[in-house]
């Protein structure tokens, strides 16, 4: 008995698939785990291994690459059935090395798996075939010689034995055994000297019900050849025919008057055909059983031509049968070839379209870096604007320090002219006046020395203002190199959108190709259907090859234009072929223009983030001057702040002097020393 090991997730559908596999005398163990598969393949060694692809730990894919990479079970045949899967994804497995024998889509009924078994490995057949039809040979039936003493009871007796022992005869084989019953009952020594040899063949008989001529029903066989079961009908009516032949001969021999034949009665089937007068030595009995023999031998002969013949032009529809299915099959390999090729295209051209997509995210990237750095140079220019304003602040504090020198100049101007009129006006206080000069002197020399700090502090100023606008110089050199970079990064942009446009035409073409391969594939299967069509109606034509010669002629015809079809189909497959080499070329085109871009990008990037890291540089090394100028503006803001005080305690001083001189009467000398007073 053959094992079948079936690995199947789906519990109800594998116990229907096991009960139908039992019920063909095959021994089927069902599992739901792919490991455990695969030890029961190893310690069980089956037959045949039915593998479901929808496993819950492990993949049927998986299982079977490693049943066929297994030394020990890679021989055992194996059908792989799934629910999930397509046409297309069985026919890309079948190229592989660790390919199954067999594949089945669910759902199906147990009776196409049964099929698909058979075509592997040995399968019991129906038991109700084997019931319904019973091979028996012509020397298997036994023709009984009755004695003259034997009673009429006992040929009835031996005419039903032989229905139930076989339970269908050749007509002309019943009809001549009535004959020699009814014969031996006077002449036991002539019946069995006139026995018909008969060629040994295998029959296979049932029974059939046939109204006559004479409106007699009696029980004809239809006779199957082994060689040629198909042939069924046109044997049957063959076998009709001869049976017909038999019954006018055996009319002939009897009285001048038709008598009706029962063969259901007891009264023998050549009694009337004795003459009234005649013994069991008349002559009409010896030229009886020779026309009886003489006709049953033509009668058999002319059969088994016939047979043979039949069987010949069955073997011819047959053959041209399985030279059409050979073309068929050869144009559908083609077709599967060719839609293979199609299906490597797409593949190619998916491929293209991922390289395009990846150089969009990449072109994408260098976009928003490059906005990075365009937003990092904005933030230079505030920070340049920032340092500018700051250097034009300095600049008008500058100014104001400068104006407010010169005030204290002008000041100092005044003072030495009221110090000059004072010494006109007041000679005696020349030592006091001196003295005053010296200190007016000495303050002076710091308003001096406060106005060159001044002057530094403007030429400071004015370089800072040269710096900054050195720096505002190269912001807008770099700026202009920004645009010119972003410029680049435009072209380059609409490069990729012109890129990108000729990819979705090649998408647009491969799905037109796609299209149209998907039109030859349906014409393809509609071929197949009508091949399927044509051998059912070849195999109608096995059946009745007389009555079905004219539409297997017909069947040819369909066949032919189908084949025509199937070229057409293989022909515009080419042409798909063509248009898909003509589209490549452009693809390999726009992949080395995306590389190009992506170079130009990559550049631009690069040079982009050395301008920024310049820029960034300049930036700091602007923020430190502005840094250093502002603490030396705060500082000479300090020295201007003390030089103010002190200029207005010598005001104050002066003003002091002038009052004592003013209030001092004519002709008083002036007091020896005057101290200023301190405040």
């Amino acid at each position: 008995m053959s094992k079948i090991l079936l690995i199947e997730s789906d519990g109800p559908f594998a116990q229907d698939l096991s009960t139908a596999l039992e019920a063909r005398g095959l021994e089927a163990r069902v599992t739901a785990d792919g490991k455990e598969g695969l030890d029961l393949a190893k310690v069980d060694r089956p037959d045949l291994i039915v593998l479901c692809v929808e496993l819950p730990k492990m993949s049927g894919y998986s299982v079977c690459n490693k049943l066929k990479k297994d030394e020990q079970l890679k021989s055992i045949p194996l059908v792989i059935i799934s629910a999930e899967a397509t046409p297309e994804t069985f026919e890309q497995h079948r190229k592989l090395k660790t390919r199954a024998e067999g594949y089945l889509i669910k759902p199906f009924q147990a009776d196409a798996l049964l099929k698909t078994i058979e075509g592997l490995i040995e399968v019991p057949p129906e038991p109700a075939l084997v019931s319904s039809e019973e091979l028996v040979t012509l020397d298997d039936v036994d023709l009984e010689v009755l004695g003259p003493d034997a009673p009429v009871e006992e040929a009835e007796e031996s005419k039903e034995v032989a229905p139930s022992s076989a339970p269908s005869e050749d007509e002309d084989l019943k009809l001549l055994d009535e004959a020699f019953e009814s014969l031996s009952s006077e002449e036991p020594a002539a019946s069995a000297a006139a026995e018909p040899p008969v060629e040994e063949q295998r029959v296979v008989a049932e029974p059939a019900d046939v109204e006559d001529e004479d409106g007699v029903v009696r029980t004809d066989p239809v006779i199957h050849t082994e060689a040629q079961t198909e042939a069924q009908t046109d044997a049957q009516s063959e076998v009709d025919k001869l049976g017909d032949e038999a019954d006018a001969a055996l009319a002939a021999l009897g009285a001048d008057e038709p008598t009706d034949v029962d063969l259901t009665g007891s009264t023998p089937l050549l009694d009337e055909a004795v003459p009234a007068t005649g013994g069991p030595d008349g002559g009409d009995l010896a030229v009886g059983q020779e026309v009886v023999a003489a006709l049953g031998t033509a009668d058999d002969a002319a059969g088994d031509a016939e047979i043979r013949r039949l069987q010949e032009r069955v073997a011819e529809l047959l053959a041209e049968a399985a030279r059409k299915d050979e073309a068929l099959d050869l144009r559908g390999a083609e077709v599967t070839e060719a839609s293979a090729r199609l299906r490597a295209l797409e593949a190619e051209v998916e491929k293209h379209r991922a390289g395009s997509r990846q150089t969009e995210e990449q072109a994408r990237a260098a976009a928003e870096e490059h906005s990075r750095a365009g937003e990092a140079a904005r933030r230079a220019e505030e920070a340049l604007r920032v340092a500018r304003e700051a250097g034009r602040e300095a600049e008008e504090r500058a100014r104001a320090l400068a104006a407010e020198t010169k005030v204290h100049a002008e000041r100092a101007q005044r003072e030495e002219q009221a110090r000059r009129l004072a010494e006109t006006a007041a000679s005696a206080g020349n030592d006091r006046a001196r003295a005053a000069e010296e200190r007016t002197h000495a303050a002076e020399e710091r308003t001096h020395g406060a106005e060159e700090r001044a002057h530094a502090a403007e030429e400071r100023a004015h370089a800072a203002e040269e710096r900054a606008r050195l720096a505002e110089e190269r912001t807008r050199a770099a700026e202009e190199r920004t645009r010119a970079a972003e410029n680049g990064f435009q072209a380059a942009e609409e490069r990729v959108l012109s890129a990108e446009q000729r990819t979705h035409a090649a998408e647009t073409r491969a799905s037109t190709s796609e299209a149209r391969t998907s039109a030859a594939e349906a014409r393809a299967e509609t071929a197949e259907q009508e091949s399927a069509g044509v051998k059912l109606r070849l195999e109608e034509a096995d059946q009745a090859c007389a009555l079905k010669a004219a539409e297997a002629e017909q069947a040819r015809e369909r066949a032919e234009g189908l084949g025509r079809e199937l070229d057409a189909a293989h022909a515009r497959s080419a042409a798909f072929e063509n248009d898909l080499a003509t589209v490549r070329p452009e693809l390999e085109a726009l992949r080395a223009e995306l590389s190009a871009t992506r170079t130009a990008a990559e550049g631009s990037q690069a040079e982009a983030e050395s301008k920024l890291t310049e820029l960034r540089k300049r930036v700091a090394e602007l923020e430190a001057q502005n840094t250093r100028h502002e603490e030396r503006v705060v500082k000479a803001y300090q020295k201007i702040k003390g030089d103010e005080k002190i200029r207005e305690k010598t005001r104050k001083a002066l003003a002091i002097a002038l009052q004592l001189l003013e209030e001092r009467p004519q002709g008083t000398p002036p007091p020896a020393e005057v101290q200023p007073r301190r405040e």
